[in-house]
């Protein structure tokens, strides 16, 4: 048997192994910019995750995600536990002195606003003029 038939059959039978791999973008979702969402074991869990030059790290929310949207200033994500406004490049820091930047936790984290109720969602969206422009467009999951 030639090397080049060897080469053949090994790679036919691994095929069926590359599916695992291939299946894989059905549990990940760019939202914007390096703003993932990734659902590791239920195909409906999705948490939100910044990518760093391909390292996910840890979610950024604890809780799972309903819903996302974005546009060219801000992504919005509505999970579990309340609803998140996350400035991204393009939002001027003078923007921002609205009083509603002093969540401060951290790395990637902190510029993520929130968590808010939903009325306070809105009031801050619409205090960076953002709350007309930005709707969410990917309907996940239910949070009951």
């Amino acid at each position: 048997m030639t090397l080049s038939r060897c080469g053949l059959i090994v790679l036919t039978s691994l095929l069926p192994l590359n599916s695992c791999f291939w299946g894989a973008d059905r549990s990940e979702k760019n939202i914007a910019g390096n703003y993932w969402l990734r659902a590791d074991d239920d195909a409906n869990d999705y948490h939100l995750y910044y990518d760093n030059q391909g390292e996910f790290g840890s979610s950024l929310i604890q809780s799972r995600v309903a819903a996302a949207g974005y546009n060219e200033r801000v992504v919005i994500i509505k999970s579990c536990a309340g609803y998140y406004i996350i400035p991204l490049k393009s939002i001027q820091h003078d923007e921002m002195e609205t009083g509603i930047y002093n969540n401060v936790q951290g790395d990637i984290r902190r510029k993520m606003l929130g968590p808010f109720t939903r009325a306070t969602f809105n009031k801050n969206l619409a205090a960076i003029e953002e709350d007309s422009l930005v709707t969410f467009n990917q309907l996940l999951a239910d949070c009951q």
